[in-house]
Order: structure tokens, then sequence, then C-alpha cells
């Protein structure tokens, strides 16, 4: 289930990041696209800037 979660949120970083840019995404709208909690997507990625490019950089 874990890698199912990080994988969403992957998946929804790649979208929101290509549709608005790195620099005017939030870890809020990720989240929101992944159907998760703001919360939760810090439990997987400490933040936006750090922890979700090596993970979208391998997709």
């Amino acid at each position: 289930m874990e890698a199912i979660r990080r994988g969403e949120l992957v998946e929804a970083a790649i979208h929101e990041i290509g549709a608005r840019g790195s620099l005017n995404v939030t870890v809020g709208q990720i989240a929101r696209r992944a159907g998760v909690s703001p919360a939760l997507a810090f439990h997987y990625f400490k933040g936006k800037d750090q922890s979700f490019w090596p993970p979208c950089a391998r997709s």
C-alpha cells in the first residue's frame, strides 16, 4: 500500500509540476491531486523541492 500511495503522489507531482511549473505548485496541490491530505504527502516526502524531484526524474 505504501508503494502505491507513494507512486500516486509522484504521478500527481509530475502532473502538477508539468502544468504549473515547479515554483508555482505546492505540496497541498500535489496532495489534492493524489487524493490524500497534505500531512500524508509530507509523511512520504518532506517537501517538494528536495523529495519529489528524484522520484519524478526516474519516472
